[in-house]
């Protein structure tokens, strides 16, 4: 099968603040990167477990990842190219297919409950089918597997399609279906969020020394209230003044947010943003708001970044639960004034 198939593994590095950037809230940047950096394990132990060639195709430094493959497997190690999701996964799979392989499957590091023999069933499905999905939980999927080199060489093949939520399934489908047949295998689930990583830890999938703990803050918390009650104490009379300041200020910082990440991604922008978040993040602490502040440390840090370009799917979905935390906080210091 060495010669025939290939197994592709795309994944982040360990740069602290890129990845799992959804559980920095919870977890904090060494929390969450303790969580990839255990799921990036599992997977490349997963994908060694074969006699198919191994590529992975890592944006940041390998080196690290290097480190984790089990003894005496070897891989190819490439950089991931530059563009969305889609882009990325198709120049991985041109790669492979350009480099000999006429059945090749890419995967990512979040999937814990992938196994070799998901992978096995996906080389499988290749020789009765042109692609293969293994769908998500959540409505995205875990694996894409391909037999048909030619579809991946010129244009974009997902243009169009929405990656990072519920319609990456059914848009890759409607990509694909055009250009040949799609076999489906059984449903997995990514590691996402806080809930995903405890399934992952109760189901043994995860190396518990390796991830830790939830920390007292979690995804709940609102207000740091011994906090709050410090400046009520402080500011007496004028604490409404300063809660009614602060939220036109972060009402006013969201409208910055939310304009700037519909435009168009480049340097500027992606500066813009972080500058964006990290005032946020400071008037936010200041005022005891630690859910508002935790969530724009971890957009400042995605987009501080050596690439914030591979981050856009991280940043519209940090922004979002931005909103969602503003409005619980507004709620809860409005209650107080």
């Amino acid at each position: 099968m060495t010669d025939a198939t290939a197994v592709i593994l795309l994944s982040k590095g360990f740069e602290p603040g890129r990845a799992k950037t959804r559980l920095i809230p919870a977890l904090g940047t060494e929390g969450a990167l303790a969580v990839h950096q255990a799921l990036v394990r599992r997977a490349l132990e997963t994908c060694s477990a074969g006699d198919w060639a191994l590529r992975c195709h890592v944006a940041g430094d390998p080196a690290p990842l290097r480190a984790c493959l089990p003894s005496g497997r070897e891989a190819t190690w490439l950089p991931q190219e530059c563009g969305d999701l889609g882009w990325r996964m198709q120049s991985a799979l041109a790669s492979a297919h350009g480099a000999g392989y006429p059945r090749v499957l890419l995967v990512g590091s979040d999937c814990a409950a992938l196994t070799p023999e998901d992978l096995q069933q996906g080389l499988a499905a290749l020789t009765r089918s042109d692609f293969v999905l293994t769908p998500a939980e959540d409505g995205g999927y875990v694996l894409l597997g391909s037999a048909q080199p030619s579809a991946w060489f010129g244009a974009p093949v997902f243009s169009g399609a929405r990656f990072g939520g519920c319609h990456a399934l059914a848009d890759s489908l409607a990509c694909l279906t055009p250009r040949g047949s799609v076999a489906q295998l059984a449903a997995r689930w990514d590691v996402d969020d806080l809930a995903d990583v405890e399934r992952a830890r109760n189901e043994g999938l995860l190396n518990t020394g390796l991830v830790p703990e939830r920390k007292r803050m979690n995804t709940a918390d609102v207000l740091d209230h011994a906090l709050v009650a410090e400046l009520r104490d402080i500011m007496g009379a004028e604490f409404p003044m300063l809660v009614q300041a602060y939220l036109r200020d972060a009402g006013a910082r969201l409208e910055e947010l939310r304009a700037l990440v519909a435009g168009g991604a480049d340097a500027a922008r992606d500066e813009a943003l972080r500058r964006a978040a990290h005032t946020l993040k400071g008037s936010s602490s200041n005022l005891g708001a630690v859910r508002v502040a935790a969530l724009c440390a971890a957009l400042e840090a995605v987009m501080a970044g050596p690439d914030p370009a591979h981050s856009g799917g991280d940043a519209n979905r940090l922004i979002a639960e931005l909103e969602d935390a503003t409005a619980e906080a507004s709620d809860a210091l409005a209650a107080l004034v």
